[in-house]
C-alpha cells in the first residue's frame, strides 16, 4: 500500500516550514460541507494534478503532525529555557550560600580562637593576681630585720605552747584513766557484760 511518506519527506524538504504550515492549515480548515476552491480541487484521475488523493491525505496528516510537533517543540524549548534560567538562579544562590557558609565558618573559627585566647588571658591574670597576693602577704609578714619580727616570734611562742599543752593533755588523760577507770571507755569488755 502506498503511504506517501517518502514523497512527503521530499516535499517537506522542498517547501519552507511556513508555507507547509499555511498549506496544512488551509487544507484542514476546509470541510466536506464547504465548497473546495477550484485551485485546491483534485479530480479523480485528473491529469492536471500530479498527486493522487491518498497522497494528499497522507500529506495533510503529515503536515498536521508537523505543526503539532513544531508547536510542542516550541513549548518544550520555552520550558527548557525557563528551567535553564531557574538552574542558573539556583546556581548563583548556591554560590552565594557557599560564600556565606565559608565566611561564617571563618567567623566561628575566629570566635573559638578568641574564646581560647580569652581563657588563656583569664588564667594568666588569675595566676598573676595569686602571685601578687602571695607576694603582698609575704611582704606584710616578713620584716627586713629578724629581731624586729614580732609576728614570727608570736607564732613561735604559740607553737611551743601548743606542743606543751598537747603533751600535758595526753599525760593527764593517761593519769586519769588509771585513777578513774570508769569514766573512760575500756578497749575490751569483761566477759560478764558481753
Amino acid at each position: 500500500m502506498y503511504s506517501g511518506a517518502e514523497d512527503a519527506d521530499r516535499i517537506s524538504e522542498d517547501i519552507s516550514v511556513k508555507d507547509l504550515e499555511k498549506l496544512v492549515r488551509r487544507l484542514t480548515s476546509l470541510s466536506k460541507n464547504h465548497e473546495v476552491p477550484s485551485s485546491y480541487r483534485v479530480e479523480p484521475f485528473s491529469g492536471s494534478h500530479a498527486l493522487p488523493e491518498p497522497m494528499m491525505k497522507e500529506l495533510v496528516n503529515l503536515g498536521s503532525r508537523f505543526i503539532g510537533f513544531h508547536d510542542e517543540a516550541t513549548t518544550l524549548r520555552d520550558a527548557l529555557r525557563r528551567a535553564e534560567e531557574r538552574a542558573d538562579d539556583l546556581e548563583a544562590k548556591l554560590k552565594a550560600s557557599e560564600t556565606a557558609r565559608k565566611k561564617v565558618e571563618k567567623d566561628v573559627a575566629a570566635v573559638e580562637d578568641l574564646r581560647q585566647r580569652l581563657q588563656a588571658a583569664e588564667d594568666a591574670l588569675s595566676d598573676k593576681e595569686a602571685k601578687q597576693v602571695e607576694r603582698k602577704m609575704g611582704e606584710q609578714y616578713t620584716l627586713s630585720q629578724e629581731s624586729d619580727d614580732r609576728i614570727l616570734d608570736t607564732v613561735d611562742i604559740l607553737e611551743l605552747n601548743c606542743d606543751i599543752a598537747r603533751k600535758c593533755i595526753t599525760s593527764a588523760r593517761n593519769a586519769l584513766k588509771r585513777v578513774f577507770p570508769h569514766f573512760f571507755l575500756k578497749d575490751t569488755q569483761p566477759e560478764i557484760f558481753s
